[in-house]
């Protein structure tokens, strides 16, 4: 039994290998499936050879290259070859019986011609453009990986001005096309992503006096999702997205689903890792004198002011200096410099990428993932994109496109910048060359854990007390989708309707416990931003040929284009339980309301005239309808001894307001010298037919600024001056 088991075995495998993998043995067809070798000759029009034309089985990877126009080649006498060169039309020969081949090519009348991506997502010819474009492929991400994808456009495109702030890896970029526009104002160009005009608003930024950067809205494109950017410069480029692109549009085009011919799956991986290191070294630093100041030292306890001053007497290992813990120490250059502060930066960016290819559809998702550990203790950020991609045709005229992109961030301890008392770098570069940096680490603090005075100035904050102590932390979700229909309504009319919406939620919390200088009794600041942005188009495209010589090409559409952003901002002062890092830990409060809502209703047309493929004519048109609400309400609630209960009253405001504004008083008495007070100012603007109103000045007293207004708002009538 066992030798008919084994005997069975031994005869089903080769045949069932056979099936598998088509053995000439076992394959269907018999000897029509045996493989022999064919050589053959390939040619022009002329009779001339080709060399290096590629010659392919059909259906197979099985392929060579000519030398000399010659080839040999494997084949069966069912296989069908196919040759293929530059410049010429793809030849398809039937092998059969044949074994030796002369192959003809013909030249194609087809020529290459430069294609770019130009307003509304339209590829045009480069040549038919009465504007420059700049064009950059994906490639050249993949090869220098930024994390913020803007930066890796520096030096790529003439005219494009990229400017990095000192934010670090989660720090926003400036970007100018052709310089500024404008004295005042924000000058950087519109970005359209698949389309959809997406959100740059960068929540926070520094100036002179510091601050922090909180990054801006294109940072967080995944680099590998990139097809392509054009880099739409000057308003002809520009004029299709109207009022928004005053200074030039920036158009990314991602990735559809696609995959190596004959592969219906595709799977892609990418890792990069990049290490930093701060550099820490500064030319002409002078090591001859010390702490100090008019070449002098005190001797004393007041030495600590000192300690950001490099002119006191000449280093001399036999003076003595007092240092800010009493203790008194040679006047020697350290051992413990700048460069023991920072640590080693490591940033690791993974990602993968699937696709499937069906019969008339595609999917594309990917997911990456990035990891960052800061230069600065203590700081980092991590990353998430997840991004899901299909289209599809449905039947012969009508194309589907749909895209949703989710990005979620958090970023732990942004660095201070500028002239910030918290900027650990501007307060380290300060010390003085026999200052040891490692005193400031293990005294930050006291024995009770307040701040130790180190210099006796509160615009130096000792740096660990910053990575140690205080804390800054910001957190992001984002979420941006896209949709498109193209309907092929003739051969020469298409209509194509195309909506998206890009919403992001952002929160950023900053906190100093208490004894930290200028916050001696602690701080806590928490900013929530809710951003909303809308756009839909309907597109109708016309293209013919006017005879032999002229081309028209006709586009008119409508497009609404709508924000709705929403920050709340809380201060709170006074700690009342430094265990609780909460705002309700505070007993005073501020409270600022700050919502933004515009909204513009576009008609535009654009016509394309060619002659002979050599002389082109654009005529561009827009017209834009803008409505503008922008309202701002500060109140102050401070709570010392005792509360009691509120009045409450209502205002008329514009319909548009979010709700009604309710301001809270308490009455005034010993038990709460501090009362709440509301502040209230609002702009209520509509732009039609260059008219102008403004319902609210802030020059008015609340509450009888509403009834002196010159009208009611539509739709409400005015109060009476009396509350």
């Amino acid at each position: 039994m066992n030798k008919i088991r084994l005997l069975l075995i031994y005869t089903a495998l080769p045949l069932f290998c056979a099936m598998i993998f088509g053995s000439p043995a076992y394959g269907q067809g018999g000897g029509n499936t045996q493989k022999r070798t064919v050589s053959g000759m390939v040619t022009d029009e002329n009779d001339n050879p080709v060399s290096g034309a590629t010659v392919i089985v059909q259906g197979t990877t099985t392929g060579t290259t000519t030398t000399a126009g010659k080839f040999t080649i494997q084949v069966t006498p069912a296989s069908i070859l196919e040759v293929k060169f530059l410049g010429y039309k793809t030849a398809e020969v039937k092998v059969g019986t044949q074994t030796n081949l002369t192959i003809k090519l013909e030249t194609t009348s087809e020529t290459i011609q430069d294609v770019v991506v130009t307003a509304l997502g339209m590829t045009r010819e480069r040549k038919s453009l009465g504007y420059s474009v700049g064009d950059i492929k994906g490639e050249a991400f993949e090869k220098v990986r930024e994390l913020n994808v803007i930066n890796s456009l520096a030096g790529r495109e003439p005219g494009l001005i990229i400017s990095q702030t000192a934010g670090g890896p989660s720090g926003s970029s400036h970007v100018e096309i052709r310089g500024s526009s404008m004295l005042t104002g924000n000058n950087q160009p519109l970005y359209v992503v698949d389309g959809m005009p997406i959100d740059n608003t960068n929540f926070g930024s520094a100036n002179k006096d510091g601050g922090y950067d909180l990054g801006d809205g294109i940072s967080s494109i995944n680099p590998d999702d990139i097809e392509n950017i054009s880099v739409l410069k000057g308003p002809a480029a520009s004029a299709l997205y109207g009022s928004q692109a005053g200074n030039g549009v920036i158009m990314i085009t991602t990735k559809k689903a696609s995959s190596r011919k004959g592969q219906s799956l595709g799977v892609e991986i990418n890792s990069t890792t990049t290490v930093e290191q701060q550099l820490t070294r500064f030319d002409d630093v002078q090591y001859i004198y010390g702490q100090g100041s008019n070449g002098r030292i005190y001797g004393t306890i007041d030495d600590r002011s000192n300690s950001s001053k490099s002119w006191g007497p000449k280093i001399d290992k036999n003076l003595k200096i007092w240092y800010f813990d009493n203790v008194l120490r040679p006047y020697t250059i350290s051992n413990h410099g700048i460069e023991d502060f920072f640590r080693l930066g490591v940033t690791a960016n993974n990602s993968i990428t699937l696709n499937k290819i069906y019969k008339d559809a595609g999917i594309r998702l990917s997911y990456s993932d990035l990891r960052n550990r800061d230069i600065v203790p203590n700081s980092g950020m991590n990353r998430s994109t997840f991004t899901v991609r299909t289209n599809t045709k449905i039947g012969r005229k009508i194309d589907v496109d749909v895209k949703v992109n989710y990005v979620y961030e958090k970023v732990n301890n942004r660095p201070a910048l500028a002239g910030d008392r918290n900027n650990e770098g501007k307060n380290l570069s300060s010390l003085p060359s026999t200052y040891d940096l490692y005193l400031l680490r293990d005294n930050y603090k006291d024995e009770e854990g307040k701040y130790y005075n180190w210099n006796g100035d509160v615009n130096r904050v000792n740096p660990y007390w910053i990575i140690n102590e205080m804390s800054n932390t910001s957190k992001k979700n984002r979420l941006i989708s896209s949709a498109s229909i193209s309907y092929k309504i003739t051969d020469k009319l298409k209509f194509k309707l195309s909506g998206g919406a890009d919403i992001t939620e952002f929160s950023f919390e900053d906190f100093a416990p208490i004894s930290t200088p200028s916050h001696e009794s602690g701080y806590l600041k928490t900013q929530t931003n809710s951003n909303r942005t809308i756009n839909a188009d309907a597109v109708l495209t016309y293209s013919t040929n006017l005879g032999k010589n002229m081309s028209l090409v006709g586009t008119a559409g409508l497009n609404l284009y709508r924000v709705d952003n929403f920050q709340t901002t809380i201060t709170g002062k006074d700690m009342a339980e430094p265990e609780i890092k909460k705002i309700n830990s505070f007993s005073d409060k501020t409270i600022v309301e700050s919502p933004y809502q515009r909204q513009i209703n576009s008609a535009y047309a654009m016509v394309n005239l060619g002659y002979k493929n050599f002389a082109y004519l654009d005529v561009t048109v827009r017209a834009d309808n803008t409505s503008t609400l922008i309202n701002t309400r500060t109140c102050i609630r401070r709570y010392r001894a005792a509360s009691s209960s509120p009045n409450c009253y209502r205002r008329a405001y514009p319909k548009s307001c979010r709700s009604a504004r309710c301001a809270l008083r308490g009455p005034r008495s010993a038990m709460t010298p501090a009362p709440i007070r509301c502040r209230s100012t609002t702009h209520f603007i509509r732009i039609r037919s260059a008219a102008y109103r403004r319902v609210r000045s802030p020059t008015r007293p609340y509450p009888t600024a509403i009834s002196n207004r010159p009208g009611p708002v539509r739709g409400r009538s005015a109060p009476s001056s009396t509350s």
